[in-house]
């Protein structure tokens, strides 16, 4: 398929960018603890250069430290120190062939006291955020202490050779907070009426146009829709974004939602491609300049649909250059079916947004890691076995053949994907297939790929490998008792593999973490009546917590009961369950069919059978320890080849 309008030329202003593809603004946690570009986050953005993009945005920087900022390790721009350091970065992207922008941000009320030391400062005395602690009001000199913030920002990153500025009025921060009547209650000439709450954003742009001159480019980013009631709508941001334009804007970044409805932003695994486009396209009709629209595009068909059909003149791709920078260069040469797709995981918001860590990416495993990738073969190809062909064993098999390895992978199942193959079944995991897919896809051809047979010693001995890497996986766990092992008690890896369904029977799931919670989900489609029993008191707390709040709604919906900090105390043989509660009460419940969804334990046999043989032995995965597909992943890539426990080289060097 040839990308006709995806790899034109674009521009706004004066910038003119060798295609439509813009990287957004996304936090890493890879600036230094005092706000600095790192080597590791100059790589990742050159990375990202080097593959494709025609516009990448620096993440959000903060131009009030502290009070202003977010994340744990926050891009700064509030002194001339910091000008250095975002030239260099500015460089590294230059010299892929990328322009950059750089997004400027004071997150306002959002802000966490526990981080920056002081009270947060908003609009109004509004708790926003999830600090709960009430936001002291903005002084009106306080105001235009802070426009001038953002004006002496802007002229930094001018003066770092940035091309674009992009001012962040999105997404609940601050200028977002003046905008939306939820969080501007002020009477005086920045609040009440919306042309009086729009008031604070138009003098920021208006005056940051005075201080970077008329050639230098602004892009505004915009929650068209808060999507949260009583929040701004679409219909308020059209007549804003006219609004945006007279004061000098030249381009609007048509994003979504907010603090209280996450989802909207940082979309789960269950939204379609490109939903929010409608909202780019609202924009469009009533502005002449640049919309870029953003939302869970994928895939280079969607994005080209979305500009074939005039609902933006540039589309983000955000996550999805973090799951494969070379997003555009494969579109563009047309090797599509080589992307490494995003699935709307959310461990890379998980990480950087709730467990205050650099991001890292499921199915991208060189996230973070691009300053110290070497790409050399090997002069010296060994010969490796690769045992399980789940997410660590396919991964571990194309990263020691890519090196020039000699490699045998086996699965003991006719085909590839190990627990992949589960997690997809559940209502709205779709996206699971395609990193099946996109994991087989990348198994060069040399791989000889044996599936239907199983491993042990004796096979092993015979093809006499230099290396063993055992990817053998987990088996589900099971509730240790009276009753737990009856007939009438399956695991939730046995209900996704074989497809039950129980016809609509009365059904208890054992374990509310996600895959019980899935699994209830699955079952619950299927016209089940589902009870879902916890010990601990959070279900799905093993969940990203987006995901983990739209997975409990649907349950809710569904009409899946749920009871928390209980204890099973048996299972009898027709299915009856005696629980105790946490107030130690003990009670009955009538079911037909008991799904134990309980955790797993690693398949560890072979390893212990590999103890006294002459192979070198390396453990990846859920072999090693039940855990995640980033684990599994990043292990089958780096924990062997890269910083293994043995040499590939004969000079002692860690492979490549």
């Amino acid at each position: 398929m040839a990308f006709n309008y995806l790899f034109r030329s674009g521009s706004i202003g004066s910038l003119v960018m060798r295609n439509r593809i813009v990287m957004p603004a996304m936090a890493t946690n890879f600036a230094s603890a005092w706000g600095e570009p790192t080597p590791r986050m100059i790589a990742y953005y050159a990375r990202r250069s080097l593959g494709g993009a025609g516009l990448i945005t620096v993440e959000n920087t903060n131009i009030e430290y502290p009070v202003g900022g977010n994340g744990a390790t926050q891009l700064r721009i509030d002194h001339d120190r910091f000008i250095p350091g975002l030239h260099h970065l500015v460089q590294a992207v230059h010299a892929g062939g990328a322009r950059v922008s750089i997004q400027i941000n004071h997150v306002g009320a959002a802000a966490d006291p526990k981080r920056t030391g002081c009270a947060p400062r908003g609009p109004s005395p509004v708790a926003w955020g999830r600090s709960g602690v009430l936001a002291q009001p903005l002084s009106s000199s306080e105001i235009d202490e802070t426009i001038e913030r953002f004006c002496s920002a802007a002229k930094r990153a001018k003066r770092a050779d940035f091309d674009a500025v992009e001012i962040h009025g999105g997404h609940g921060y601050l200028i977002a907070q003046f905008l939306s009547p939820l969080t501007n209650r002020r009477t005086d000439e920045y609040g009440g009426s919306p042309e009086a709450r729009w008031q604070f954003a138009l003098e920021v742009v208006e005056q940051v146009r005075e201080r970077v001159g008329a050639n230098f480019p602004i892009i505004f980013r915009l929650s068209i829709d808060e999507f949260v009631p009583g929040g701004r709508d679409l219909e308020e941001s059209i007549e804003l974004c006219q609004a945006l334009v007279d004061a000098g804007v030249d381009a609007i970044s048509a994003t979504a939602g907010t603090s209280t409805s996450l989802a909207k932003q940082l979309e789960p695994m269950s939204y379609p491609q490109g939903w929010r486009a409608y909202l780019a396209s609202a924009v469009k009709k009533s502005v002449k300049i640049p919309v870029i629209t953003v939302g869970v595009i994928r895939t280079p068909d969607v994005a080209e649909r979305i500009l074939r059909e005039g609902n933006a003149d540039f589309v983000a791709i955000g996550r999805g250059l973090i799951a494969d920078p070379d997003w555009p260069r494969k579109a563009r040469s047309g090797d599509v079916q080589e992307i490494r797709r995003c699935i709307s995981c959310n461990r890379c918001v998980r990480q950087r947004v709730f467990d205050d860590l650099p991001i890292c990416c499921s199915v991208n495993p060189e996230v973070g890691q691009e300053s110290s990738i070497k790409e050399a073969r090997t002069r010296n190809p060994k010969q490796i076995v690769v045992v399980g062909g789940g997410p660590a064993g396919m991964q571990s098999a194309a990263s020691a053949a890519q090196a020039g390895h000699n490699v045998i992978l086996f699965e003991e199942q006719p085909k590839l994907g190990g627990q992949l193959l589960l997690a997809c079944v559940p209502p709205h995991k779709e996206k699971v297939k395609w990193l099946i897919d996109d994991l087989v896809r990348a198994i060069p051809s040399s791989v000889d790929v044996r599936l239907g047979q199983r491993v042990n010693e004796e096979i092993l001995r015979n093809i006499n490998p230099d290396v063993v890497i055992l990817a053998t996986g987990a088996t589900a766990g099971r509730l240790d008792v009276p009753g737990g092992g009856d007939s009438c008690v399956v695991t939730a890896h046995e209900v996704l593999r074989k497809g039950m369904s129980f016809d609509g029977a009365c059904v208890a799931v054992i374990g509310a973490g996600m895959v019980g919670c899935e699994t209830a989900a699955y079952l619950a489609d299927r016209g089940c009546s589902v009870i879902l029993l916890e010990t601990l008191d959070l279900p799905a707390g093993d969940c990203e917590p987006i995901t983990r709040v739209e997975l409990l709604d649907r349950l809710n919906e569904m009409g899946v009961h749920i009871l928390t900090g209980v204890t099973v105390q048996r299972v009898s043989k027709n299915g009856q369950i005696i629980i105790t509660t946490a107030e130690g009460i003990e009670k009955n419940f009538d079911t037909e069919r008991v799904v134990m969804a309980v955790g797993a334990t690693s398949n560890d046999a072979l390893e212990e059978e590999l103890s006294g043989s002459p192979f070198d032995v390396v453990v990846v995965g859920d072999a090693r320890s039940p855990r995640g597909i980033q684990e599994a992943i990043f292990e089958g890539w780096g924990s062997v080849i890269r910083r293994g426990k043995f040499s590939l080289e004969e000079n002692g060097q860690e492979g490549t």
